[in-house]
């Protein structure tokens, strides 16, 4: 889910005082997810893991559509206790011409992502970019992700 009114209450003020200093500097972002369902933390666990039929079951049990076999060779969540689970996280993902760079191979786009993820440390959030493994940027593995500190 994305709706930010699904978040616990302190998690909500410092997300919308986040999209507040986003927009003020004209950056442009999506927010991928906030609440979510065990059944969904199951299935994005699942990814990576488990046979493709397997994993599709379960995110068709989540409500999630199917995948395919390069989608499934990448592991996407490395817990089952996910933040996500009790609404004390958030992924937000910078916009460049339209798409979201989910790679991280230029400065350019790892000087937003740490920009962003400034903005969230200011606003009281723990930030995913600070976390191992950091790569040739500077960047942590969960750079989208955002969680009560």
């Amino acid at each position: 889910m994305t709706k930010i009114e699904m978040l616990t209450p302190s998690m909500k003020e410092k997300t919308e005082k986040m999209l507040h200093f986003l927009d003020a500097e004209k950056i442009q972002y999506k927010v991928l997810e906030t609440l979510r369902t065990d059944a969904v933390q199951r299935a994005y666990f699942a990814q990576g893991r488990e046979p493709l039929a397997v994993v599709n079951i379960k995110r068709r049990s989540a409500g999630l559509g199917p995948i395919t076999d390069i989608d499934n060779a990448r592991k996407i969540t490395w817990t089952l206790e996910s933040k996500h689970i009790a609404g004390k996280a958030i992924d937000i993902v910078p916009i460049i011409d339209g798409k979201i760079p989910w790679n991280i191979n230029s400065k350019e786009i790892a000087d937003l992502y740490l920009r962003i993820g400034k903005i969230g440390e200011a606003c009281g959030l723990s930030w995913g970019g600070r976390w191992t493994p950091i790569d040739k940027f500077g960047i942590g593995k969960d750079a989208p992700h955002f969680e009560e500190a």
